[in-house]
């Protein structure tokens, strides 16, 4: 794929909703599997709860819901922006030179 081309795709690629994981995962496989012949790699990052500003309109809108996710996640918190940022930043690293068509879920284990 030139350089041009593989631009534009980046530019009209739009991120999944995680909302419909299995459904964007097995996209993203199947975007991984067109592009592997390029090196492109292509990986998903599912975060569940983040503490972002929109999480936090939306604690103020539904009473109780920070005390739930507190609840439910087994360390007792929401990710920080950061740790999602650290995944990423991972994936496009070295060291993840051979991963992907995955979904990376960041959850800290919530079921």
């Amino acid at each position: 794929m030139p350089c041009l081309e593989l631009q534009k795709w980046l530019v009209s690629f739009r991120p999944f909703s995680c909302k419909h994981l299995p459904g964007n995962v097995i996209t993203c496989g199947s975007i991984a599997l067109d592009h592997a012949k390029h090196q492109i790699r292509v990986n998903a990052v599912c975060p569940a709860y983040v503490d972002t500003p929109m999480m936090q309109r939306s604690i103020k809108k539904l009473p109780g819901l920070d005390k739930m996710i507190q609840h439910i996640s087994p360390l007792g918190r929401m990710a920080v922006p950061e740790e999602v940022a650290n995944a990423i930043v991972f994936l496009c690293s070295p060291s993840a030179s051979y991963i992907s068509g995955t979904g990376m879920i960041i959850d800290a284990v919530s079921l």
